[in-house]
């Protein structure tokens, strides 16, 4: 790659600035929720045809998930991941050349519909982190993660 490029491509993205605080606290609210205890065990999610699924026990980090995935299949799925191991809900934005993706994994029941989803893209646009309200990066070939707690 020309020196001069990787220069420029710098540039550009320490030009591109977004309030990392100010997003985090705009997103808190939908994705978090108080811990699993025994009397708030309810973690329930949205699946991909429109059913409720049971997604939490108690002392069992669940989360429910929403994944936008763009290019050829630019399809949005609903699942309740049983295998997270993180404790912290998290928006993750991929994109390359050959994929492009929007995902959040989040605590909250209910989280991963569009109601949510939509308002989470507006965040990220409003801060400058995609391009696009639909959850594009404005860089090519980069990833954005967020943890939100």
């Amino acid at each position: 790659m020309n020196s001069t490029l990787v220069i420029e491509t710098a540039n550009e993205i320490l030009k591109q600035t977004y309030g990392a605080n100010a997003t985090i606290q705009e997103l808190l609210p939908l994705a978090t929720r108080s811990p699993l205890s025994s009397n708030n065990t309810d973690l329930v999610c949205f699946t991909s045809i429109n059913t409720v699924q049971q997604c939490a026990i108690v002392k069992k980090i669940d989360i429910c998930v929403i994944l936008h995935q763009f290019n050829q299949k630019n399809s949005i799925t609903h699942s309740c991941d049983r295998n997270e191991t993180t404790g912290s809900p998290v928006v993750t934005i991929y994109h390359s050349d050959t994929y492009s993706s929007f995902k959040l994994d989040c605590h909250q029941p209910f989280h991963n519909g569009d109601l949510t989803f939509a308002p989470i893209k507006d965040i990220v646009y409003k801060y400058n982190v995609t391009k696009t309200r639909h959850g594009r990066l404005v860089n090519h070939s980069s990833t954005f993660v967020i943890s939100i707690a």
